[in-house]
């Protein structure tokens, strides 16, 4: 920088010599500075070009041998230094699709369980409500999964768990909950209510409310995370006893909105921190589930069928539960005008209370105990029609000892843990039906008979009542097996079509899936007997017991499943008291899928002639199968030895 200096002939040189020194001390600061900047400069180049050598060194196969390289590059996520960047690459990669696949393996156990829950073919699963930390007593959890329940559902409150703001606290709920799942059974957790820290009633309406209650809901799925729990957000929403209206005089489209936002929240809270949990949503009352176009088809509209994996609803009510089956009907229509994905239904609370004016109905709606029994049996099976294989009763033990109070009666155990009629039938129900799948109701001449199958690869259930007063119906075709009460009294051997239905429900156990065969065989059902064959795989059948049988023409007589080779059953046994000229008037079956027919005698006899015993055989594709030696022969009858072909084990 050059400055030009003033004149010599400039008049002042006093202000001359200032002004001119001024310009020479700028010169030399300025000099100063662009040598400092050409320095930077300078330096700038050459880290520059030792920035971009060491860059170069970043090459994959990189293994250290440069004291110029960026060792850095090769530490991986979990702070290890790998050989090359390229082995840091791979292994975070690795780790990465790791995570991808258990998050997957997650997301379908979760599917699994919602599957096995939630479907009719895993057969029956049955929980209850307990509240353990509210009604003063233990809750026995041995003996509940000695009942056969799967499930337990309880209130996780929030005022439970946060007392100081900010500070979570939940050893009094671990043993609880590590107790369930240490049993095999799931928890069932509602997160819900106010806390007082935060709200002034039961609801979550301003901002703040809503953020202390998803910290809370945080806290609590990440505590819990891995325990497979079914976790539901609220409890009652549209009941005004569990949360507070905005307008404090009835629920409006503020509190549905209000609910709803919250539900959407919390289901991203949840996924996030345990994604072995199943949400639930909304866990509304009869009223809802009656008239759900009042507050659940807003929620619909709103959007809610995309952050829930269930649908909870109580439909308690006076009546029996079959009438719960229109409103069943109406939800559904209403669900499928909002998504087309599955979300299965479920009843996560309902019961009966045995004290009179139950839900306000008056003297008319009192439940005997024994009622109470009737309807929670009944409930398991008619939701099963529903398609809704989850029934979780209210509740557990009763909450008091008062005879007058509504809410102490709903026990299925009393106050000291004893069995009313309730306990004791659905212990033996779930028992029962354990490991069997719902195969369908089996029609009756009556609407209001009720008799529904269930099967398993050992033999048949049926399960039969009415909600009328007590008479004989008729099954389309005989049933053998053994019939026991719903208590799990054994009644008397069965083999009749006609029964005495009732209001309480009874069970007919046959003698396994071959013995229906053989039923529908003696009855001339063949459509249920081709396709029962057809169906069948060798490895679904066990040699049964001997069955007694009766033919259309009074003859009487047993048989029984024999396994014999080559993917071949027999079916053997004898007929007796087979009145004088009526062999003519046996079934001449004939079985869909197989071109079968009758064969002669093997013997040489025919049918005719009744003086001697008679081995038959059935000719199944043109072929003659014929096992005499599998025969019993009982002496002064004959015996019939069935052999049909079943087929490979893929069929």
């Amino acid at each position: 920088m050059n400055l030009e200096r003033e004149p010599a002939t400039f008049q002042d040189s006093k202000a001359r010599n200032q002004k001119n020194y001024n310009w020479e001390t700028i010169e030399e600061d300025s000099s100063s500075k662009n040598q400092k900047i050409a320095q930077v400069d300078s330096d700038s180049r050459d880290r520059d070009s030792e920035i971009n050598t060491r860059v170069n060194n970043l090459v994959l196969n990189a293994g250290g041998d440069s004291n110029a390289e960026v060792v850095d590059a090769r530490i991986d996520l979990d702070g290890e230094v790998q050989p090359t960047l390229k082995n840091r690459i791979d292994k975070d990669v690795t780790g990465l699709k790791d995570s991808v696949i258990s998050l997957n393996t997650e997301l379908n156990s979760v599917e699994q369980k919602i599957a096995y829950l939630f479907s009719t073919s895993s057969g029956i699963n049955t929980g209850v409500c307990v509240h353990s930390l509210y009604d003063g007593y233990s809750v026995d959890l041995d003996d509940i999964s000695a009942h056969g329940f799967k499930i337990i559902r309880d209130v996780l409150a929030w005022d439970t768990v946060e007392k100081v703001k900010g500070i979570y606290d939940f050893s009094n709920w671990d043993t609880l909950i590590e107790g369930i799942v240490s049993r095999g059974m799931t928890p069932y957790l509602v997160l819900a209510y106010g806390n007082s820290l935060y709200t002034d009633d039961q609801s979550i309406t301003t901002e703040d409310e809503r953020a202390a209650f998803v910290a809370y809901a945080a806290a609590a799925t990440n505590h819990f995370s891995g325990k497979g729990a079914i976790w539901e957000i609220w409890n009652e929403p549209d009941n005004m006893s569990f949360w507070t209206p905005a307008n404090g005089t009835e629920i409006s489209d503020i509190d549905i909105t209000n609910y709803c936002n919250l539900v959407k929240q919390i289901y991203n809270v949840i996924k996030d921190n345990d994604p072995s949990g199943v949400v639930a949503a909304p866990a509304a009352t009869n009223d809802q589930f009656v008239s759900p176009e009042w507050y659940s088809e807003p929620l619909f509209k709103k959007g809610m069928l995309d952050y829930v994996d269930i649908l909870s609803f109580h439909p308690y009510r006076a009546s029996n539960p079959e009438t719960a089956y229109d409103n069943y009907a109406k939800l559904a229509g209403i669900v499928s005008k909002y998504t087309n994905k599955n979300v299965p239904v479920v009843f996560g609370e309902w019961g009966y209370s045995t004290t009179a004016n139950w839900n306000g109905q008056g003297i008319s709606s009192v439940v005997s105990k024994q009622t109470q029994a009737d309807y929670y049996v009944r409930m398991i099976l008619q939701n099963l029609m529903f398609g809704i294989s989850f029934t979780n009763f209210y509740e557990w033990m009763d909450e008091g000892t008062s005879d007058s109070d509504v809410e102490c009666n709903f026990g299925m155990v009393d106050r000291s843990g004893i069995d009313k009629p309730s306990g004791k039938a659905l212990e033996f129900v779930n028992a029962l039906l354990s490991g069997y799948s719902y195969a369908g109701r089996v029609k009756l001449a009556r609407s209001d008979d009720y008799a529904l199958k269930f099967v398993n690869a050992s033999g048949s259930i049926y399960a039969f009542w009415t909600t009328i007063a007590a008479h004989n119906t008729f099954f389309q075709s005989a049933i053998y097996g053994k019939i026991y009460s719903q208590d799990g009294s054994l009644v008397a051997d069965f083999n009749s079509k006609q029964a005495n239905i009732t209001n309480s429900v009874q069970f007919i156990k046959t003698d396994g899936l071959i013995v229906d065969v053989m039923v529908d065989m003696c009855q001339q059902n063949l459509s249920s007997a081709g396709a029962a064959l057809v169906n069948s795989k060798i490895s679904d059948i066990t040699e049964s017991k001997w069955t007694p049988v009766t033919l259309q023409n009074g003859a009487t007589g047993f048989l029984q499943v024999k396994k014999l080779v080559n993917n071949i059953c027999a079916i053997r046994g004898y007929i007796a008291n087979l009145p004088q000229g009526s062999i003519g008037t046996l079934p001449n079956w004939a079985f869909p899928g197989f071109n079968t027919a009758f064969c002669a005698p093997a013997s040489g006899d025919h049918f005719g002639d009744l003086t001697k015993n008679a081995n038959f055989s059935i000719k199944i594709d043109g072929n003659v199968v014929c096992y005499p030696t599998e025969s019993t022969v009982v002496s002064d009858n004959f015996t019939l030895n069935i052999v049909y072909f079943l087929g490979d084990e893929t069929n």
